[in-house]
């Protein structure tokens, strides 16, 4: 069964393969912006980034959260051979990028960050879980189990775990941190989203997504894209990427968009908890040996309008190594946009849905 080790070798695989391709124009019809809203430097002499601590996108979009639209977390680790590992977290004022908040806590496993429906912050302990209350103020339930995924709508949890001879993915209430009795065996999942998970398989020349629910059999979604990636929007609604290109797939009626995107991989980075918008990550490299970036786009689709709606490049980690990428989120209402970028936190307005 694939661990996050393994989904962050084929992050770095992927990126190598695209390694030297040349930057792609951003669409003119879509909104694009050098200048963010605001920016604020969380680096000084204690918390600091460098090219062999930043982490992979996997990590770097799980250390970064709005609670609400008004609230942002970002959050660093010491490193991955750091014992203890002690995660340091600032809770960012929306509007302008104030630091409200500080706060410390020792992470076990992967030092991963998840924003609840309710506005709360599930965070990955020593010990397991602790669900944080609005504004990190407190502790407020603590759990066995360490999730590595989150629901689009942050009400559930999972957690992939071993038992003999096989992996288990287990399904947690994001507001209790209790299993909710929800489990799917030896499946390689993707994404999770209402008691249902996202895999994928080889058939034939192509690929197929499958999706599991415990209570009804749900129809599975053919591509000519072996390295499809299937990733919740919503329960219904899937971002297939993969070859260079992204399918929008309804569950129950089939494709509703495609949007090419030239040039580098691009990585599922973000939803907003409407899921009316979502935020996918290309990494630009040129030739070395490990692949040394560029810089980064995001790019922000919008599933009412069936587009891309925005579009920004991020050149703070050039000359990084690619197994750096910056972290990414969306509002949930998906009128903001955060990217940080190795302690450097901007933050866009998006145009009304």
């Amino acid at each position: 069964m694939k661990t996050p080790a393994k989904e962050a070798g084929l992050i770095a695989m992927v990126a190598f393969l695209v390694t030297g391709c040349q930057l792609p124009a951003i669409q003119s019809e879509m909104q694009s912006a050098k200048m963010a809203s605001w920016k604020t430097d969380l680096r000084d002499s204690r918390h600091n980034w460098d090219d062999l601590h930043t982490p992979a996108v996997f990590q770097a979009t799980r250390q970064i959260a709005f609670g609400s639209n008004a609230e942002l977390v970002v959050a660093k680790d010491s490193g991955p051979f750091a014992k203890p590992n002690e995660v340091h977290a600032w809770v960012l004022d929306a509007k302008n990028g104030k630091i409200l908040r500080e706060t410390d806590w020792t992470a076990g496993s992967w030092p991963f960050l998840f924003a609840t429906s309710t506005g709360k912050y599930a965070v990955v302990t020593e010990a397991g879980m602790a669900l944080y209350s609005q504004g990190l103020q407190s502790a407020i339930a603590t759990g066995t189990h360490r999730a590595d995924k989150v629901s689009p709508d942050g009400r559930y949890l999972s957690a992939t775990e071993s038992i003999p001879g096989h992996g288990v993915t287990i399904f947690i209430d994001a507001d209790t941190l209790k299993p909710n009795g929800t489990q799917f065996q030896d499946i390689y999942v993707w994404s999770i989203a209402d008691n249902r998970v996202a895999s994928d398989a080889f058939r034939g020349e192509g690929a197929v997504v499958l999706i599991r629910d415990i209570s009804k059999k749900v129809p599975e979604y053919q591509t000519d894209c072996k390295g499809a990636r299937p990733n919740f929007i919503t329960s219904d609604l899937l971002a297939v990427l993969g070859c260079e290109r992204l399918d929008v797939v309804s569950l129950t009626s089939g494709k509703t968009f495609t949007s090419t995107l030239k040039g580098a991989e691009a990585f599922f980075a973000a939803v907003s908890r409407d899921g009316n918008r979502f935020a996918v990550i290309q990494a630009f490299t040129r030739p070395a040996d490990p692949p040394i970036l560029s810089l980064e786009r995001v790019t922000v689709f919008d599933v009412t309008q069936r587009k891309p709606v925005f579009a920004t490049d991020i050149s703070d980690l050039k000359d990084f190594t690619i197994g750096g990428s910056s972290g990414v989120a969306l509002s949930p209402d998906g009128s903001s946009l955060a990217i940080n970028s190795a302690g450097v936190v901007r933050l866009f307005a998006l145009q009304a849905q």
